[in-house]
């Protein structure tokens, strides 16, 4: 039979489970015991693929989230930094806030594109992100 014949390929692979071993002819013999079961279905592969989703779609959740909190952090870091730039007694140091201002606002802009916000997240960032935009217009600083 042909190396691609159905049948063979089948036998091949039913050697192959029968071995227990990882590579066939492999130098660990039956060491390593017997394959766990291969069909796609079976009961041990449904487990494994549940826990494996379910977890992750909590690392998703909670990388969203995490992201969610580090946009809106910035956009008060921007807010203070405007506040900063306002209250200096230097000029220096009141460009260099503005412009750390701006760098924050551009870094929520990014970051904040792929997030999934809730209605709540949404409203507490275009808030902030339009408070901070209009202290930047005010500043000089186009956004």
């Amino acid at each position: 039979s042909s190396p691609l014949d159905p049948h063979a390929v089948h036998e091949s692979n039913q050697r192959f489970a029968h071995q227990g071993s990882a590579l066939p002819n492999s130098p660990m013999g039956n060491r390593m015991g017997p394959l766990a079961p291969t069909g796609v279905h079976s009961p041990e592969n449904m487990v494994a693929t549940m826990g494996i989703l379910e977890n992750a779609e909590r690392v998703q959740a909670e990388g969203n989230a995490a992201g969610v909190r580090f946009v809106l952090i910035e956009l008060d870091t921007g807010l203070l930094y405007c506040r900063l730039a306002s209250g200096s007694d230097s000029e220096r140091d009141a460009r260099r806030n503005e412009a750390n201002a701006k760098r924050s606002y551009e870094a929520a802009i990014h970051y904040g594109k792929p997030l999934l916000l809730n209605r709540m997240e949404r409203r507490t960032f275009d808030d902030k992100k339009e408070r901070l935009s209009l202290l930047l217009v005010g500043a000089t600083l186009d956004v």
